[in-house]
């Protein structure tokens, strides 16, 4: 079943924020309480509670100082998969 493999797939605490909404089938409701919570684990992480948007994204996950990075932006490849998920 479906529902059951999002659950595996997803962490526990945004699974929990979104179940309501998914197992009623409102995914588009889901999908944007998804990203509140994402948005707040952000700001968590790098303690940017005062911005949002295009400002927090891109602060935190800057190519030249970033907050939060997924490798370690030596190549041109680390440098676009940073980018990518920024874009995410």
């Amino acid at each position: 079943m479906l529902e059951n493999k999002i659950q595996i797939d997803l962490d526990k605490n945004l699974y929990s924020k979104i179940a309501k909404e998914y197992t009623s089938g409102h995914y588009t409701d889901a999908i944007k309480t998804a990203i509140l919570y994402l948005t707040e684990c952000i700001r968590e992480k790098t303690d940017l509670a005062d911005l949002d948007g295009y400002n927090l994204i891109t602060k935190a996950f800057s190519v030249k100082n970033p907050l939060i990075k997924f490798n370690n932006l030596i190549t041109e490849s680390d440098k676009n998969e940073q980018i990518g998920h920024m874009m995410i």
